[in-house]
C-alpha cells in the first residue's frame, strides 16, 4: 500500500496544513475530548503528526508531495485509537492560532484506517448495519414512528413544497423528534411529504472513514429526492443538515432543491403567523448549539429566535440564558462521530460538563436542535441525576402550538 493513493485524498491546502502545524498545543485547550480524558493521544495536533508519520514523510512540502514511500501499516494500526478518540466537533479549528482545519485532516486519517481494515471493533458492527440496512442502528424501524400518529402523513407525494428528510437518529433512536416535526408541518398547513426509502445521509460513513460509501449514499438520496420534484428538503438533524448543505457539494454531489434546518422553517412560520404559540414557557431555558449546526453549519440565530417566541416577551433576558461556551465556540455534547460506541463513559463525562454549565446559570430546561445531542444529554442527566429537563427544539414548539384558529 503506497502513499500515492492516499495523497490523492489530500487537498493542496491540507498538505500545507500538515507542514504548518507546529504542535503548540493550543487546540488541546479547547478540545472537549482532551479536557475530559487528558490522554496524550487525544491532543488534536499530535494526530496530525501521526498522519505525517503514516505517509512516511518528514515535514517538508516536497517530502509530502513526492509519491515514493509506502504507508507504514504499523503506524497506521497504532494511530487508529487516537483517530477515533474524537467527536469530529471541529472545535480544534477554533482553538488553532492559524486556523488549521484539523477535523478534515482527521477524516483523511480515518479514511486511511478504514481502507486498511483497522477501525475499532464496535464500529465494524456499525459498518455492517450501514452496508446491509442503510442505517447505523438496527435492521428495521425507520417508519415505525408514523404508526404512533393520529393523523396521516403523505408518503412519496410528488410535487410537494417540502420533503422532510427524517434521518436515521430521529426515525429510529428518538422518534418523538420526527413526530413533533410532522406535527409542526401539519399545523402550519404545509404541503409536504416524506420518503419511505431513506438511506443514511452519509454522515455515519464519514465518521467511520468510508468516503466512497458516503458519496454513493449521497448520490442515491439526491436521486430519490429529485424524482419527487420537491422544492425544499427540511431536516431535523444537525448531522443531516451539515451533510446536505456542505458535505454533498464537497463530495461533488449537486442538487436542485433548497436545504433547510427545521429551526429555520419554524422561525419563518412564526414570523408569517402560520404557527401561533399558545401558553408561553416560564421556566429558564438555555440553548445548546449542536456543533454540526452552528460551528460547522452556520445556523446560530434561528433557534434562539424561535425560543424567544415561546417565552414571556417582556423579560426574555431572564427566561433565555446563555451558557459560557456557545454559538461558534459551542462545547460538544460528546456524542458525535460514534465516540459513545467506543468510549461511552467519556461521552457521558463530556455531556456532564455541559450539564454542569447549564446548572450553574440556573437553567431548568436545556434545548438543542439535534437528536444526537438530545439523546446524549438525556443519558447523562439520568446517569448523574441532574435536575434539568432535556428537549429538542421541535418538541418544545410542538407542545406549545396554539390549537385555536
Amino acid at each position: 500500500m503506497t502513499t500515492e493513493n492516499f495523497l490523492r485524498e489530500l487537498k493542496t491546502s491540507q498538505i500545507i496544513e500538515l507542514e504548518t502545524c507546529v504542535r503548540c498545543g493550543a487546540c488541546s485547550e479547547v478540545c472537549p475530548v482532551y479536557e475530559q480524558d487528558k490522554s496524550i493521544i487525544a491532543v488534536p495536533a499530535l494526530k496530525l503528526q501521526e498522519l505525517r508519520k503514516i505517509i512516511g514523510k518528514d515535514v517538508s512540502i516536497m517530502g509530502l508531495i513526492s509519491p515514493a514511500s509506502k504507508v507504514d501499516l504499523k503506524e497506521l494500526r497504532k494511530a487508529a485509537e487516537a483517530a477515533y478518540l474524537c467527536t469530529l466537533c471541529g472545535r480544534c479549528w477554533i482553538g488553532c492560532i492559524i486556523g488549521i482545519r484539523n477535523r478534515e485532516l482527521r477524516e483523511v486519517l480515518r479514511s486511511m484506517i478504514y481502507r486498511a481494515g483497522y477501525i475499532p471493533k464496535p464500529l465494524k458492527d456499525v459498518d455492517e448495519l450501514l452496508l446491509k440496512y442503510k442505517n447505523p442502528y438496527k435492521p428495521s424501524g425507520r417508519l415505525e414512528w408514523i404508526r404512533e400518529l393520529d393523523f396521516q402523513i403523505p408518503v412519496n407525494a410528488r410535487g410537494a413544497n417540502i420533503l422532510y428528510f427524517v434521518g436515521c437518529t430521529s426515525a429510529i433512536r428518538d422518534p418523538n423528534i420526527a413526530k413533533s416535526t410532522a406535527y409542526i408541518l401539519r399545523s402550519a398547513g404545509e404541503n409536504w411529504t416524506i420518503m419511505d426509502n431513506e438511506w443514511c445521509c452519509g454522515s455515519a460513513w464519514i465518521a467511520l472513514g468510508n468516503m466512497d460509501a458516503a458519496k454513493n449514499f449521497a448520490e442515491r438520496n439526491v436521486k430519490e429526492i429529485e424524482s419527487l420534484n420537491v422544492e425544499k428538503v427540511v431536516v431535523s438533524c444537525a448531522e443531516c443538515y451539515r451533510m446536505f448543505k456542505w458535505e454533498y457539494p464537497e463530495l461533488n454531489v449537486n442538487y436542485n432543491f433548497e436545504v433547510l434546518h427545521i429551526s429555520e422553517l419554524i422561525n419563518k412560520y412564526l414570523n408569517e403567523g402560520r404557527l401561533k404559540i399558545g401558553k408561553r414557557i416560564t421556566e429558564r431555558i438555555t440553548y445548546h448549539d449542536p456543533c454540526s449546526l452552528s460551528r460547522l453549519g452556520g445556523i446560530i440565530n434561528e433557534p434562539r429566535n424561535v425560543l424567544r417566541q415561546i417565552i414571556p416577551k417582556e423579560v426574555d433576558f431572564h427566561y433565555l440564558v446563555e451558557m459560557p461556551e456557545n454559538k461558534m465556540n459551542t462545547y460538544c455534547c460528546g456524542g458525535g462521530a460514534f465516540l459513545e460506541f467506543i468510549h461511552p463513559e467519556l461521552t457521558l463525562k463530556i455531556a456532564e460538563h455541559r450539564l454542569n454549565q447549564a446548572n450553574r446559570i440556573g437553567a431548568e430546561i436545556l434545548v438543542s436542535s439535534c437528536p444526537i445531542c438530545k439523546i446524549t444529554f438525556t443519558n447523562a442527566t439520568n446517569k448523574f441525576n441532574k435536575n434539568i429537563k432535556i428537549y429538542d427544539i421541535v418538541e418544545l414548539v410542538a407542545r406549545n402550538i396554539s390549537t385555536n384558529p
